[in-house]
């Protein structure tokens, strides 16, 4: 929702919301209530008037454990791309090609033989579970488990997982 950041700040008890400046291109990070309205008084030595008009800037009240609209958006845009953009021809099936594209990964590559090692299951790469959870694609029935512990991790991956979750849903599992 967008929201006066006057009237946004004079209601926000504590902590529970945040505040989002959202640029035409790209999101400024989240902040407090306090922290927002210190921003908008001192925004580069501009006035208020100037960082709502001019700097192109509007204002997103969001609960604290959920990703705001703008930056949903972001992260659904990023986490497509990251599925879909292959890094290599579609003729070149090779090996080496396959396991060092992460499209491919993310799509649960692998080799004949295997890795070689006891991974856990789900896609090798690094952070896969907010991909999926972001491009709002299903999981298989075998990665639920790797993946729910990920989710209650007490680690800043764990916390966004959370914020992913609550934003977008669990994903469909197949």
């Amino acid at each position: 929702m967008t929201v006066n950041p006057y009237e946004a700040i004079a209601e926000i008890p504590g902590d529970t919301l945040v505040i989002v400046a959202h640029r035409t291109r790209g999101t400024s990070p989240r902040m407090t209530a306090n922290e927002a309205f210190a921003w908008l008084l001192d925004h580069q030595g501009q006035s208020v008037a100037y960082a709502l008009t001019e700097g192109g800037y509007w204002f997103e009240a969001v609960p604290a454990d959920r990703w705001g609209r703008g930056e949903a958006a972001a992260l659904t845009r990023t986490a497509a791309q990251l599925m879909n953009q292959h890094d290599h021809e579609f003729s070149d099936r090779d090996r080496l090609t396959r396991e060092n594209c992460g499209a491919c990964c993310l799509s649960g590559y692998r080799p004949r033989g295997g890795w070689g090692d006891d991974i856990e299951p789900g896609p090798n790469y690094a952070g896969w579970e907010r991909i999926y959870t972001q491009a709002r694609r299903p999981i298989l029935r075998a990665w639920v488990p790797t993946y729910d512990r990920s989710a209650d991790e007490d680690t800043p991956y764990g916390a966004a997982l959370r914020m992913d979750i609550a934003t977008y849903g669990r994903p469909a599992v197949l």
